[in-house]
């Protein structure tokens, strides 16, 4: 209470156990009823009590002592790693040592539809990003990454260009690379990006590593399980010691995309006023006014007092878009895939599956892990959901915790820049893969 107000909330947020004599069971529990009881009321009480606790400080230590290494130049070149993450919907990119990625754009490629309409515009035959959602009327647009694999080679390779050339301006021969990228990607996938990088634009050398893991090294854990949701798909990665565990590894192919999809039927069958509305609206609409119910029956009951669930959405004529109870139907889809014909199993069931498929001796440090990450785990309510769910499912008595950072829309891109700032990197024992261009062509 000694701190600025408008920091009291983050602080109660995010209280971290650190030192061996905080390894104490129980004592986790303790803080955060007795926090919670001297707390105003409302409040948000989260303590963070990592299984490696006892050693944070000498690994907080470690990371920082070797940040400094990130600004190295030579002979005048700034060398900082560059750290890309494509996915489905939007591709971050940066640099290491950055605590957010520089640019965030469409993973998209534009051809022109009539060469001739393109004259006035350069005569390009490709257009990437925002540029390609500005000219979508004169040109097909196509999505390389299609459930987070790589389907058109040529214009992931594009995608990239558009990163070093015009996003970040850096020549790519000069700076060493991060990708990532999904659970369980096929080897050619990783030989493709590989060859790519090293032939294409010549990088002095690369790295890739899988999106889950910097998830977690992003919330200062090395043993969890994450649940990264985003546009194309969500997958669940047991992860131990920084290793993935692929026999647990669970996939849902269901993502933000799909949850806009069931939002315009749900809107179209009649949750709403009839109104003429533009496609990319519902994205934003998606964002701003849907949220996921603690209780989805009972919150099905509420819904027929339209006033006590839709906030509604206001359109850029002004006019207020009502969906009554498609705000919470919606993400419902995550827990209730059946709901859209994708299978009875929902996220809180599969998490809890690739637990139970986990090691019995780390499935206490996996359930007391559970960290979210990815634009479609934003969501109001959803950890709540999570936890509740989870609870139901899990050993009587098991501790449950379900970690949301405010900033895991970019959990993935930020562990990828904090991983890539050290200067042992390349020695650093996590599932990732690491390649000089020398090594590559010998």
């Amino acid at each position: 209470m000694k701190s600025d107000v408008d920091i009291r909330k983050d602080l109660f947020a995010n209280i971290v156990l650190s030192g061996s004599s905080t390894m104490f069971p129980g004592l986790a529990e303790r803080m955060s009823k007795d926090i919670t009881a001297l707390a105003p009321r409302g409040m948000k009480i989260e303590v963070i009590a990592p299984p490696e606790r006892k050693y944070s400080t000498w690994i907080g230590g470690s990371i920082l002592a070797s940040v400094n290494t990130f600004k190295r130049m030579a002979d005048g070149i700034d060398i900082q790693t560059v750290v890309i993450d494509n996915g489905t919907a939007r591709s971050k990119a940066g640099f290491a040592g950055d605590d957010a990625p520089k640019t965030v754009f469409k993973s998209i490629v534009g051809h022109p539809r009539h060469t001739g309409f393109m004259l006035g515009m350069g005569q390009k035959d490709a257009y990437v990003g925002d540029e390609a959602r500005r000219n979508r009327g004169i040109l097909t647009l196509k999505y390389p990454i299609e459930h987070g694999m790589v389907k058109n080679w040529d214009h992931m390779e594009k995608i990239w260009h558009h990163i070093f050339y015009n996003e970040l301006r850096v020549a790519p021969e000069e700076h060493p690379v991060l990708l990532t990228e999904v659970p369980l990607n096929p080897k050619v996938n990783r030989e493709k990006m590989t060859e790519i990088m090293f032939e294409k634009f010549n990088v002095p050398s690369m790295y890739v590593a899988i999106q889950a893991v910097l998830s977690l090294f992003a919330n200062g854990r090395l043993t969890g399980i994450v649940l990264n949701s985003g546009d194309g798909s969500t997958h669940m990665v047991p992860i131990y010691e920084g290793h993935a565990l692929p026999h647990a590894i669970s996939w849902l192919g269901i993502g933000g995309r799909d949850l806009t999809d069931y939002l315009l039927e749900l809107i179209r069958e009649g949750f709403a006023c009839n109104v003429a509305i533009q496609e990319n609206i519902f994205w934003r609409m998606k964002e701003t006014i849907t949220y996921v119910a603690l209780d989805f029956e009972q919150e099905i009951e509420k819904a027929k007092n339209r006033s006590s669930v839709d906030k509604g959405f206001e359109l850029p004529d002004g006019q207020l878009f009502y969906i009554g109870a498609g705000s919470f139907q919606c993400p419902e889809v995550l827990f209730q895939p059946s709901l859209v014909g994708k299978g009875p199993t929902g996220i809180h069931e599969k998490v809890y599956n690739s637990i139970m498929k986990s090691d019995v001796d780390i499935r206490k440090d996996l359930f007391a892990n559970i960290v979210l990450s990815g634009g479609s785990t934003m969501f109001p309510g959803l950890a709540e959901r999570m936890s509740k769910d989870i609870t139901a499912l899990a050993p009587r008595g098991m501790k449950i915790e379900v970690i949301a950072p405010p900033e895991r829309k970019y959990s993935t891109w930020i562990g990828g820049s904090i991983l890539a700032s050290v200067n042992t990197f390349k020695r650093v024992s996590f599932s990732l893969l690491y390649l000089t261009n020398q090594s590559f062509k010998s």
